[in-house]
């Protein structure tokens, strides 16, 4: 499946108004298969909730699968988070995906939420299990290290168990990942891709076993226009100089280069592709189509 992730802009945000909502219904339009939000709350730029995003597009959208790509649950209250991703599984009509990791890379969101980033495996992992009881119906009696929960029953209970993909490169990752339902890649090359599928395989069958990779990229008539508009907006989003990464693990060029290198990805064993078009806000609907026609949507 082909789909489309927003989250920071680094270059501005959009204006208030109907952009999150257009730009939901001109994707499935335009037949993309998944729609995903990435998670911070804070990056090097502004950025909107993901759950709230989450929110927006499920009530634009009928068709188009929804996610998150990816939360970070050790930031957040997971009751409350449980609560959250079951009702916009709920609204939608049973279309969510919970792609969840570690994070940890933007260290002042660690410290704004007073969360020591030595936890974060520890935290994410406790807060995926007591997710996964509240979805369940059960009365919860949940002993964690962080929390207990007892004498409640969550709502709304989702139609089918949430799938959730996990995501991360580290071998922790890729353990946790083994665990669930699927992985959810970004910064790894075709070869990377495929040597970790084969990892995951070693602790489980991979028989359901969903394998997605979050790509950046850009169309443009010329690839050199591409790669600078791509190379600009990554290195304001990660305060660093991106020229060097764009071959190692984007998808940017024509629309050639870019169908070239979305084939090599599914090559390598990925399922899902997420593409984050790199470029200004005002510059998303023509990327949306442009990329659509590159794929041949």
């Amino acid at each position: 499946m082909i789909g489309l992730l927003t989250g920071s802009w680094p270059l501005g945000m959009p204006p208030p108004g109907p952009f999150y909502r257009d730009f939901a219904r001109q994707a499935e339009a335009r037949g993309y298969d998944l729609l995903f939000s990435g998670d911070h709350l804070f990056m090097h730029g502004p950025n909107a909730d993901a759950l709230a995003l989450l929110a927006c597009f499920a009530g634009a959208t009928e068709r188009v699968t929804l996610g998150t790509g990816v939360l970070l649950p050790a930031l957040r209250e997971p009751v409350v988070l449980a609560k959250q991703l079951a009702t916009i599984d709920h609204v939608s009509g049973g279309r969510l995906i919970v792609g969840a990791g570690v994070g940890g890379e933007i260290e002042q969101e660690w410290r704004a939420m007073e969360v020591p980033r030595a936890e974060r495996g520890a935290r994410t992992d406790e807060a995926l299990a007591l997710m996964q009881a509240f979805w369940s119906g059960a009365p919860l009696d949940f002993q964690g290290r962080f929390r207990t929960v007892t004498g409640v029953t969550g709502s709304p209970i989702p139609s089918r168990a949430l799938p959730v993909w996990i995501g991360g490169r580290s071998d922790a990752a890729l353990r946790r990942a083994a665990r669930f339902d699927g992985w959810c890649a970004y910064a790894a090359s075709p070869r990377r891709v495929r040597e970790s599928v084969e990892r995951i395989a070693e602790w489980r069958d991979l028989d359901g076993f969903r394998v997605s990779y979050v790509v950046f990229t850009c169309v443009a008539d010329r690839a050199e226009d591409a790669r600078a508009t791509t190379a600009h907006v990554l290195g304001k989003r990660y305060q660093q100089d991106f020229e060097r990464f764009l071959d190692a693990f984007c998808a940017v060029g024509t629309a050639d280069d870019v169908a070239a290198r979305i084939a090599a990805y599914h090559e390598a064993g990925v399922h899902d592709i997420l593409l984050v078009p790199q470029v200004p806000w005002q510059e998303l609907p023509e990327q949306v189509d442009r990329i659509a026609d590159a794929l041949s949507l």
